[in-house]
């Protein structure tokens, strides 16, 4: 697949499933953001990254919720135009938006420190 085409269709399937995150009725699921997807180039795998707030229990109740709802995802996307294949799903915590949080706040938490020390 042509790198422009296959980096469209990563958008397309990321924009698609997270539009079909807020119509799960999963209890399990919680506060989840889509925050990327990678397409194999023959479409046989379909690597959905995502990122959850809360505690590692909720974390993994809505690793299991996603699990849950491959089955009506992939019917969704199949029914996407253009879609020859559909592609099998896999779901990756992403820990992009957790370590970005971490550094943040160790970041703020230096600049309070140089604050407190400065006798000016």
């Amino acid at each position: 697949m042509h790198p422009r085409r296959q980096a469209r269709f990563n958008e397309l399937v990321t924009q698609t499933v997270s539009r079909l995150i807020p119509t799960l009725k999963d209890p399990e699921l919680g506060f989840i953001t889509i925050t990327g997807a990678e397409v194999s180039p023959d479409v046989s795998v379909a690597r959905i990254f995502f990122s959850v707030l809360g505690t590692d229990e909720e974390k993994e109740g809505t690793k299991k919720a996603l699990e849950r709802a491959k089955p009506y995802i992939r019917h969704e996307l199949a029914s996407l135009e253009n879609m020859r294949k559909v592609p099998q799903l896999v779901f990756v915590f992403d820990r992009g938006v957790e370590n970005a949080d971490r550094v943040n706040r160790i970041l703020h938490t230096l600049e309070q420190e140089n604050t407190n020390a400065d006798p000016d």
